[in-house]
């Protein structure tokens, strides 16, 4: 009970606060993400990397949150020994958001290797409080981060897509979320 009145205090509060618009390091953020998840060691058997990291302007605070949210589902949702996350920041061409021109490179994404969401359930991973697995699977959760991330981005003006992953054999297989927005300062 107690998780998911900490996830609704977490989705009010991205809610009210005014956001502080700085250009920043994708990198930083990443950075002070990791240090605040893992104490700055990424757990044993899990490789993060970034990609590509470059400026980016939003609230820095507000993406670190979208990174820590994704990154922790990214390492709980994959049951691989090996698991493997990338971050990194595309041209919008090289984005779900070809019609965005105004985003620039404000786009960032995070892959991985894990056991990926059904395209029926795309739109739903969004809904708080959703889950797609029983509360005993893949160490528990409420439900709320993927819905904070979404609330995150829509107060920065931007977009949240889910793409699922799929192996060679077509199989599916991991997940990769972007998010981005126009810089606004």
């Amino acid at each position: 009970m107690s998780e998911l009145l900490d996830g609704l205090l977490r989705f009010s509060r991205v809610g009210r606060q005014d956001l502080q618009w700085e250009t920043f390091e994708l990198q930083d953020a990443f950075s002070q993400a990791c240090d605040i998840l893992f104490s700055g060691r990424a757990p044993d058997g899990v490789e993060i990397r970034v990609s590509s990291p470059q400026t980016i302007v939003g609230d820095f605070a507000c993406v670190r949150e979208i990174l820590m949210n994704l990154i922790s589902n990214a390492i709980k949702y994959n049951d691989r020994d090996e698991k493997w996350i990338e971050v990194g920041q595309v041209e919008y061409l090289d984005s779900p958001f070809k019609d965005c021109s105004e985003y620039g490179n404000n786009v960032i994404y995070v892959r991985d290797n894990g056991i990926g969401i059904d395209e029926r359930y795309r739109d739903q991973v969004f809904e708080i409080f959703r889950r797609l697995h029983q509360h005993n699977q893949y160490g528990g959760g409420s439900g709320a981060g993927l819905t904070i991330v979404r609330r995150i981005v829509e107060r920065h003006g931007g977009k949240v897509v889910v793409q699922p992953g799929r192996s060679e054999s077509g199989k599916q297989e991991g997940t990769t979320f972007f998010v981005g927005w126009e810089p606004g300062l």
